[in-house]
């Protein structure tokens, strides 16, 4: 299968989290509509939106119910305390 890219944003919350991104770059002295900043605040916000997703997210969801709660309810096998420091 070919990885599809797929772009969910709230454009609400883009735009909110932009602004601040774009205050960060002039309070440490750049500016930030200069040529190659321009669009740094769009970017590190959709970033920033990408790596937190998780945590609006239920990490059971879409996974198989019973092979989770299989391994939970198993003991881990003694090597693995091993790997444990």
């Amino acid at each position: 299968m070919l990885y599809k890219k797929e772009e969910i944003y709230d454009p609400a919350v883009i735009t909110e989290l932009e602004g601040h991104y774009r205050e960060i770059i002039r309070l440490i002295g750049e500016d930030p509509m200069r040529e190659g900043l321009e669009k740094t605040p769009e970017r590190v916000a959709k970033a920033m939106s990408f790596l937190m997703q998780g945590y609006n997210q239920d990490p059971l969801d879409g996974m198989n119910q019973e092979k989770v709660l299989h391994y939970l309810n198993e003991p881990l096998p003694y090597y693995t305390y091993e790997l444990i420091p």
